[in-house]
Formats: structure tokens, sequence, C-alpha cells
């Protein structure tokens, strides 16, 4: 096998490998986000605990979208830097 499909199939790899775990992770932080809520409303407690407790799911879903952002750059980075090399 050529040098320059082994790199682009360990790119396609990992690409498709982040996708996926990505998309795992939004689902479990909506699954998070949806129980965290129904807790919080049915439990008799003060408003400032579940206002607390709706940012910090807001902080998170926050945090993930920035990491996604991150992410999603860096492996267009790989992809032009590594897939421009190999085709050279």
């Amino acid at each position: 096998m050529h040098r320059n499909q082994i790199v682009n199939q360990m790119l396609d790899f990992n690409r498709t490998f982040y996708d996926r775990t990505c998309k795992n992770i939004s689902i479990l932080q909506e699954l998070m986000e949806t129980q965290g809520t129904l807790c919080i409303d049915r439990i008799p407690c003060n408003p400032e605990l579940k206002k607390a407790v709706k940012n910090v799911l807001a902080m998170y879903q926050k945090g993930f979208e920035d990491y996604r952002t991150l992410m999603d750059g860096n492996m267009r980075k790989m992809d032009m830097l590594f897939r421009r090399k190999t085709s050279a």
C-alpha cells in the first residue's frame, strides 16, 4: 500500500471516530440536560439552586460547542497539512 493511501486512511479513520464520538457526547449532553431540568423542576428547593443548575447545564453546552468548533478547525488544518504533503 502506498504511503499516501495509508495517511489518507488514517485521516479518514480519525475524522470518522471524532465525528461519531462528538455525536454520542451531544446525545448524552441532551439527555443530561433533559433529566437535570426535569429533576430540578420537580424538587421543591431554593430558586437560586434551580438557577445555578441551569447555569451549569448551559456552561457545559457552551463548553462542548467551543470544543467542537476548535477541534473542527484543527481537523481541517490536519487534512490540509497532511493531504497536501502526501499528494506532493
